[in-house]
């Protein structure tokens, strides 16, 4: 695998963190979430990656408290392990200069559908659906 920056590195995991059961579809689009966070023309959230996945309470994986969890370089026979290069590749995928229809949907924000016992307020009218994950534009 390419040597990733810590921008890379960070994206990958949180990629992993918060998608790794689902196709590589919902983990794509896990990414455009972040890229379109760093979009967003109302400034919502930060411009940078890296402040969008480490901002508090936004990627569950990375909150307070939750249990801090990695791919195991030791046991490269799992399916995390699978996931975990699958996911690196991901974010070593170009960004399209066009929008792909992921993008352009603008997506940015999602909420797991096994997860979740009741839609949190801001979860109105998704615009799709991908596996175990619902994707909305805020």
């Amino acid at each position: 695998m390419n040597k990733l920056t810590y921008e890379q590195w960070l994206t990958a995991l949180c990629l992993w963190r918060e998608a790794r059961n689902q196709l590589p579809t919902c983990i794509r689009a896990v990414k455009a979430v972040i890229i379109n966070r760093t979009r967003d023309p109302q400034r919502r959230w930060p411009n940078d990656p890296i402040a969008v996945i480490l901002q508090p309470k936004q990627f569950s994986s990375f909150n307070a408290g939750t249990l801090q969890m990695f791919p195991n370089p030791s046991d490269q026979t799992t399916l995390d392990w699978t996931v975990w290069n699958l996911c690196q590749q991901i974010v070593l995928e170009p960004i399209p200069g066009q929008p792909d229809a992921l993008m352009l949907n603008g997506i940015n924000a999602y909420e797991s559908v096994a997860d979740t016992k009741e839609r949190p307020a801001w979860a109105k009218n998704p615009e799709m659906e991908i596996g175990d994950i619902r994707f909305y534009k805020l």
